[in-house]
Parts: C-alpha cells; sequence; structure tokens
C-alpha cells in the first residue's frame, strides 16, 4: 500500500514548483532571454491561458483563480533578473513596471484550489493612477497592513511601484483599464507615518517592507520572508549618515513627544479614574471585566510618564518598543547606557547566500546593500533594565561601523549613545548555560530584546585636559618629592628592622642550633 496518495492539490502543486524551477532554469541559463511570455508558453501555458483575463470583469472564476496562482509562483521564480515594460498594452504574460498612486483597494474572493496554494483567501484590487492620467488595475497578493487601519471613509493616495506581468484588461464601472498582476506593491508614503519610517523613505526605502518583520521570533530566512531584505536595506541607509544626524533628528522631535506623551498621560489618568469610579459599584463578574482595562491604563499612563520623562532628559524611552513593537517598528531612538559586548560579524557571501550571524539565526542575504560586515553591540539601559522581565538584557544595536579605537569583545565596558532605526523585537537563545543561576537572577532560556540599527554608536569617552597647567605640574612635582622622602624613611626604618631581626634570630633559635650561633 503507498504511503503517500497523489491528491488533486498535491499534483497542482508539484506542477507549479517544477514549473517555477523550469522558468528559473531558463532565465539562468539565457542571458537575453525574448520575454517573460516566450518562458511562460516554454513552462507549459498556453495563449489561452493567458488570455483568460480579457475584459476582466472584477470576480474571479476558478479558472482564472488557478492561472492567477500559477503566474504569481512563475513570477518568484523568475525574480529581478528579467526586464520589463514601461508600457502596459503588451501582450499578456510579458512584464511590466507600474508607478503611480493607489486610490483606491478592494478585496476579491479567491476560489477553488488558488487559496491552499496561495494560502490565502482574497487578493486585493488596486486602482493605480499614473502621472499620465492612465489608471492600471492591479491584482496584488499583498498591500501594506497600514492600508487596512485607515479610519473608515479614509481616501486612499498612496504612492507605489510594482512588477507584475500583464493581464489584458479589466472592465470595471464601464471603464476599459490595464489589467496587472503582482506579488506585491511597494510603498513609498509622503504622509501619515512616523518620523523614522519618513526618513527612510526620503531615502528611497520601501515602507512596505517594514510588514515582512516578525516581532518576538528568530530571524527569518530569505526563502521565508523579505525581513532580511528590510534588514540590509534600512541598515545600508544609516550606514551612509553621520551619526550626528539621526541624533538630531531625534532631539529635534523629543519636545513634541514630551508634549504628545504628557497628554497621554493625563488621558490615562482621567481614564483610570472614571474606571475606578465604575469599579465602587460594578458587579463581581463586571469587575473581572474591569480588572484588565484598569490594568491596560496604569500600563499606559506609566508609560507615557516614563516617555515623557525621558524626552525632557534628550533621550528616548525604551518602553513603547517594549509594550508595542508593532507600532513602534521604523522608529527613530536616541538611548545611552554601557555597551558590555562588541562583536564584527562577517557577511561570509554578499552575492546573495544566506549568512549565520553571532547568536546562530539566519537573517538573510546582503545583495541589495552591499554589505560585508557590521558590528554587534549589547548595550545596557538604565530604563531597559527597570523593566523586571527584562532585567539583565540588553538593546542590541547592530551598528555599520565602530569608533576609532572602540575596543571589541565579550567583556567590555564602553559608555555609549546610540541614534538609529528600531528594526524588531528579536528573540533567540541565551548565549551561555547559566545553571548556577538561580531565582531572579536567572535569565530565560529564551532572550527578546529591542534591536536598532545604526550607524555607529558615539564613544562618551572622558574629556581629555584642555591643556598643561602650571598648578598641575607644580602638584606633580610636590607628590614626587613626597613620595622620595617617604622612600628615603622605609629604607632606613626597614634597615633597622633587618638589624633588629638579626639580633632576635639569636635568642629564638631553636637548642638544637644554639651551638652554630
Amino acid at each position: 500500500m503507498n504511503r503517500f496518495t497523489a491528491t488533486p492539490l498535491c499534483v497542482a502543486i508539484l506542477a507549479i514548483a517544477l514549473g517555477s524551477t523550469a522558468v528559473a532554469q531558463t532565465v539562468a541559463a539565457d542571458e537575453a532571454p525574448a520575454d517573460f511570455r516566450s518562458l511562460l508558453l516554454e513552462a507549459g501555458f498556453s495563449a489561452e491561458e493567458l488570455a483568460a483575463f480579457a475584459d476582466w470583469s472584477g470576480e474571479l472564476s476558478e479558472a482564472q483563480a488557478d492561472v492567477a496562482s500559477r503566474l504569481l509562483f512563475r513570477l518568484r521564480a523568475a525574480g529581478e533578473g528579467l526586464v520589463a515594460s514601461d508600457r502596459h498594452d503588451v501582450e499578456p504574460g510579458q512584464l511590466v513596471m507600474v508607478e503611480g498612486r493607489v486610490v483606491s483597494a478592494t478585496l476579491v474572493e479567491l476560489p477553488g484550489a488558488a487559496r491552499e496554494i496561495l494560502e490565502q483567501k482574497q487578493l486585493t484590487v488596486c486602482r493605480v493612477k499614473l502621472a499620465d492620467g492612465l489608471t492600471v488595475v492591479v491584482l496584488s497578493m499583498q498591500v501594506p497592513t497600514a492600508w487596512s487601519r485607515r479610519p473608515p471613509g479614509t481616501p486612499l493616495d498612496e504612492p507605489v511601484k510594482l512588477r507584475g506581468v500583464s493581464l489584458g484588461t479589466a472592465t470595471l464601472a464601464g471603464k476599459t483599464n490595464p489589467l496587472v498582476l503582482a506579488r506585491r506593491l511597494q510603498w513609498f508614503p509622503d504622509a501619515n507615518v512616523s518620523a523614522g519610517v519618513s526618513w527612510l523613505v526620503h531615502h528611497g526605502f520601501d515602507a512596505a517592507l517594514l510588514d515582512e518583520v516578525r516581532h518576538g521570533q528568530p530571524f527569518t530566512r530569505l526563502s521565508e520572508s523579505l525581513e532580511a531584505k528590510a534588514f540590509y536595506e534600512i541598515l545600508a541607509i544609516v550606514a551612509q549618515c553621520k551619526p550626528a544626524e539621526l541624533a538630531l533628528r531625534v532631539r529635534e522631535l523629543l519636545p513634541a513627544v514630551e508634549v504628545a506623551a504628557k497628554l497621554d498621560a493625563a488621558q490615562a489618568a482621567a481614564k483610570r479614574r472614571e474606571l475606578a469610579d465604575e469599579w465602587k459599584t460594578a458587579s463581581a463578574a463586571t469587575r473581572e471585566l474591569l480588572r484588565s482595562e484598569i490594568a491596560n491604563t496604569l500600563r499606559r499612563q506609566a508609560t507615557a510618564d516614563h516617555v515623557a520623562k525621558r524626552a525632557k532628559s534628550g533621550l528616548s524611552s525604551i518602553w513603547p518598543i517594549v509594550l508595542d513593537p508593532e507600532r513602534s517598528t521604523g522608529d527613530l531612538f536616541l538611548i545611552e547606557g554601557t555597551a558590555r559586548r562588541a562583536v564584527r560579524i562577517v557577511v561570509d557571501d554578499p552575492s546573495g547566500s544566506e549568512i549565520v550571524p553571532a547568536k546562530g539565526d539566519v537573517r538573510g542575504d546582503s545583495q541589495e546593500a552591499g554589505l560585508r560586515e557590521y558590528y554587534e553591540l549589547d548595550v545596557f539601559t538604565t530604563d531597559f533594565q527597570s523593566q523586571p522581565a527584562y532585567k539583565d538584557q540588553p538593546v542590541i544595536c547592530c551598528v555599520a561601523r565602530l569608533p576609532e579605537g572602540f575596543p571589541t569583545g565579550e567583556l567590555i565596558r564602553e559608555p555609549v549613545r546610540v541614534a538609529g532605526i528600531f528594526f524588531k523585537k528579536w528573540a533567540y537563545a541565551r548565549r551561555s548555560d547559566d545553571e548556577d543561576e538561580t531565582g531572579d537572577n536567572r535569565l530565560p532560556t529564551r532572550l527578546a530584546p529591542p534591536l536598532m540599527l545604526a550607524a555607529e554608536p558615539e564613544w562618551l569617552q572622558a574629556a581629555a585636559p584642555a591643556g598643561p597647567s602650571h598648578r598641575g605640574l607644580w602638584g606633580g612635582a610636590a607628590f614626587a618629592g613626597i613620595v622620595a622622602f617617604l622612600w628615603i624613611v622605609l629604607a632606613r626604618v626597614s634597615r633597622r628592622d633587618r638589624l633588629a631581626r638579626a639580633q632576635r634570630a639569636r635568642y629564638d633559635a631553636s637548642l638544637e642550633n644554639l651551638a652554630e650561633l
């Protein structure tokens, strides 16, 4: 009896995988392939299948969903090596580039086996308005998650770029426009994002890559997500700037941060008083419901108070990162602390293979960024240490370089200030076995510290004297004289002690040695 039974779904997935491999091999073997459509035809697509979306009406049939799912796998296998056309009136199956502003986004259901093949239930239908006024309809697997958090009724107007395959045309609401299928949209927002994300976008970063970050987990492999791509692109961007640039940017933001935090703390305090009044007259069942809300309100107030306090002192608070990492991803932070570890991480293969950093998690490839090395610092800050759950855990800072003369190793103690971008709340196994530690001093098996990306730490060394001082010279001379005087006195005392010990030796000698004296 066979242990493996071939189901239609398994056969479909196997066919897709084999076809994807064929496309990838064809691209690699031929330095100048004719076009993507030709490769699709060679991989088993028929001209009729590529024309299945002619005058698409907005609903997906099972046949269309099957073609779409297979095309999406081919797009992934083809990579970025094929040239895409800027024209949109091309044959179905050709690669095209689209750049414009998304003005609407709606969901369309995936029928049949396509749901299981793509591991999602829907695609997003986007209307993209180009600079020349033309509208392109885009069917995409992914869109930025921030769009779903917009207040109801808020119109979309988001700058995007995408690379997809032409499907022909779509006729929606009586208007016929080019139709394109894409795996994802690159997003370059010009409003309604944090200062850190805005700064990254200004330097060419695709903000949609931040959706790939997985908090509270190890780094994922490049084959599983684009988290590694986001890591290296951000690190490459910050590497090009001076540390003072980011620090200055954060300091410019801190006054507004302090004001907003104080307002949030006041609102939380008012909410806490309101909940306290409800508690007085609430039943036992209602109190159970209120308990969690009161705890969250107290946490919110404490966090806001701490953020305001740190901002007033000219620094960022780590608490928002700990409590709500998703909301803080891509934000700018300025921290101070003690670096207790600094190790060099070598990117073994900048051409695109996976690398294994110091803690053993695979971060991905650095082909886009061209990085060959960076440094990993463990920075211990006072506000992070004040969180009981994170006591004795560092803020991990991945920096592009170190100041000249900065020590490296596992046992350093150097005061630093770091201005950078919060990337993720990382999870990794603790480095050493602390079996001898017990109770509150014992670290958990897996740690979950914040991870920041920065250009270079500012080394807070003690300031050297501005110049020679006559007072210092006279003081040094006086000290040397005192030392010389004490040496002479001690030498004389030592000589008298030796003579005295010699005399005592005669009387303290044993009876057996008395005759020898």
